[in-house]
C-alpha cells in the first residue's frame, strides 16, 4: 500500500512538472508574440512617421508645381517630380467634358469608353465652362481651372468626411485621423489621380459609403449603402466586385437588390444622349477597343505580365492558337485563386482586400489610380485589433502602394509608350505578392474546413466592428 502511495505522489508530481513546464512554455510564447508585436508596431509606428514627412513634403512640392503650371504655362515641358506630364495634365476631366459638351461622346471621333452616368456626373462640373474650343486650351482658361477646382475640393471633403466617420465609429483619434488623411491624400495613385483628372474618386465615395452602412441596423442606411454600389459600379463597372461582401454575410436579397439598382443606373443614363440606347453597342465597342490597346505607361494589370510572356511565346513563333490557350489557361487560374480568395478569407479585411485587388489586377489594362480603392482594406486592416506578426507584412505592401513620391521611369530612353513608371513595378509586384498570400491563406482555411467536414460553411467571416452602425449611435 505503501508503495502504490509513493508511485502515486511520484506521478503527482511528474503531472506538476509537466504541467509547469506547460505553463512557462505558454508564457514564454505570450512574451514571445508581445515583443514581436511590440516591435512591428514600433517599426510600423517609426514607418508611418517617416511617410507622414515625406507626405507633408510631397504635398508642399505638388502644390507649387501646380502654381507654376498655372502662372508660367510656357513651362509646360518641364519634367517635375510629381506633375511628370505636364502637357496632358487634368485631361481625363477635360476631354470627358468635350465628349458631355457634344451630347455625343459615343460617337464622338475621340469616342468614349466611360458608362453614361460618369458623363453626367462630369456634365455636373463642367455644365458652366464653354467648350468651344480643344479642351486643353479650355483646362487653361479661368472658368475650366474653377471647374476642375470644384470637383476636386467638393470629392476630396465628401471623402474626408466619410473616414472622420469611420474613424469616429472605431474610437481612433483626430491625431491619428489626420495621418491616415494625409498619408493617403499624398500616396501616388492619389496624386496620380487629380493630375489625371480621373472620376474614379467619385466610385470610390460610393463604395466607401456601401462599406460603411451595408450592414447597419437602419434600413434606409442599408438600402442607401446598396444604392451606393450600384452607382460606383454604373460609375466604373469593376466596384461590383464588392457585392461578394454581401453573399458572405447571406444578404441574398440584397445582392438582388443592388443588382437591379446597378443595371437600371447603368442603362438608363443612355437615353440622355444623342442616340439613347443605340449607344449601348458603341460603347462596349469603345469599351474593348480601349482594353485592346497596349497600355504599359501606368498600367498594374496582372495580365501586364502574362501579356508579355505571351508576345514572347508569339517571338519565338509558337501559333497563335497555344498562345491564346495560353492567355485563357492564366485568367483560369487568375478567376479560381480569386474565389477562393472570396469564399475562404477569415476576416472581413482579407476579404476586403481580395476584392480591391481582383478590382484593381484582373482589369486590363489597369491605371494607377486604380489603387486608390486600397484604402478601404488599408483602413479595415489598421483597425483589426487582433493582429499577428504575419500581418505586417501587408502594412507594407499598403506603404508601397501608398508611396508618396515618384521615383521615375525604367526605360526612359525609349519611347513613351514603352515606359515604366518605377513606382507602378513596385506596385505591381507587392500587390501581387498580397494576392497570392491571401489567396494561400484563404486556402489553407478551406483544407481546414474540408478535414472538419465543415468546407461548405463559408458564411462564418469575422465580424468587422466597422460596418456595426451600433457602434456609433451614442
Amino acid at each position: 500500500m505503501h508503495k502504490i502511495n509513493i508511485k502515486t505522489s511520484r506521478n503527482h508530481e511528474k503531472r506538476q512538472i509537466e504541467n509547469m513546464e506547460k505553463s512557462e512554455n505558454k508564457i514564454k510564447k505570450f512574451l514571445k508574440d508581445q515583443k514581436m508585436k511590440f516591435f512591428a508596431l514600433t517599426i510600423s509606428g517609426k514607418i508611418s512617421f517617416i511617410f507622414l514627412r515625406v507626405s507633408i513634403l510631397s504635398i508642399i512640392i505638388f502644390a507649387m508645381e501646380l502654381i507654376v503650371a498655372l502662372a508660367v504655362p510656357s513651362w509646360s515641358i518641364l519634367d517635375m517630380p510629381l506633375i511628370f506630364d505636364r502637357v496632358d495634365s487634368f485631361m481625363d476631366f477635360f476631354n470627358v467634358g468635350g465628349f458631355v459638351s457634344q451630347m455625343n461622346p459615343y460617337n464622338h471621333p475621340h469616342y468614349s469608353s466611360y458608362p453614361p452616368l460618369a458623363l453626367l456626373f462630369s456634365k455636373l462640373f463642367s455644365f458652366f465652362i464653354p467648350y468651344n474650343e480643344h479642351p486643353m486650351i479650355v483646362r487653361d482658361t479661368v472658368l475650366g481651372g474653377f471647374g476642375y477646382g470644384c470637383f476636386i475640393v467638393i470629392s476630396v471633403t465628401v471623402l474626408l468626411v466619410l473616414f472622420k466617420i469611420y474613424c469616429n465609429r472605431n474610437n481612433i483619434n483626430l491625431k491619428t485621423y489626420i495621418l491616415y488623411s494625409i498619408i493617403i491624400l499624398s500616396s501616388f495613385p492619389f496624386l496620380f489621380m487629380f493630375i489625371r483628372g480621373n472620376n474614379i474618386i467619385i466610385s470610390l465615395i460610393f463604395t466607401v459609403v456601401f462599406m460603411l452602412f451595408y450592414n447597419s441596423e437602419s434600413k434606409v442606411k442599408r438600402e442607401i449603402a446598396l444604392i451606393s454600389l450600384a452607382i460606383a459600379s454604373a460609375l466604373k463597372l469593376y466596384p461590383i466586385i464588392f457585392i461578394v461582401v454581401l453573399f458572405r454575410k447571406k444578404m441574398f436579397w440584397g445582392i438582388l437588390r443592388t443588382a437591379v439598382y446597378a443595371v437600371i443606373l447603368f442603362f438608363i443614363p443612355f437615353i440622355f444622349f444623342n442616340g439613347g440606347f443605340n449607344n449601348i453597342p458603341l460603347f462596349f465597342e469603345n469599351l474593348s477597343s480601349f482594353s485592346k490597346t497596349n497600355l504599359i505607361y501606368h498600367n498594374e494589370s496582372f495580365f501586364l505580365i502574362t501579356k508579355g510572356f505571351i508576345a514572347a511565346f508569339d517571338l519565338l513563333g509558337w501559333p497563335i492558337v497555344i498562345v491564346e490557350i495560353i492567355e485563357i489557361i492564366f485568367k483560369i487560374i487568375f478567376v479560381v485563386a480569386a474565389a477562393i480568395g472570396f469564399l475562404y478569407a477569415k476576416k472581413s479585411w482579407h476579404l476586403s482586400a481580395v476584392c480591391f485587388l481582383c478590382l484593381t489586377l484582373f482589369p486590363y489594362p489597369s491605371n494607377t489610380y486604380v489603387f486608390i480603392f486600397s484604402v478601404i482594406p488599408l483602413f479595415q486592416f489598421l483597425n483589426d485589433k487582433d493582429k499577428t506578426k504575419k500581418d505586417y507584412f501587408f502594412l507594407i505592401v499598403f506603404l508601397i502602394t501608398l508611396m508618396p513620391i515618384q521615383l521615375g521611369f525604367i526605360n526612359q530612353r525609349l519611347s513613351p509608350p514603352f515606359w515604366f513608371a518605377t513606382n507602378c513595378v513596385l506596385i505591381m509586384i507587392s500587390n501581387i505578392t498580397m494576392f497570392i498570400v491571401l489567396v494561400v491563406m484563404s486556402f489553407k482555411n478551406m483544407i481546414e474546413k474540408f478535414k472538419n467536414k465543415k468546407l461548405f460553411d463559408i458564411f462564418d467571416l469575422e465580424e468587422d466592428i466597422a460596418s456595426i452602425e451600433s457602434n456609433i449611435e451614442s
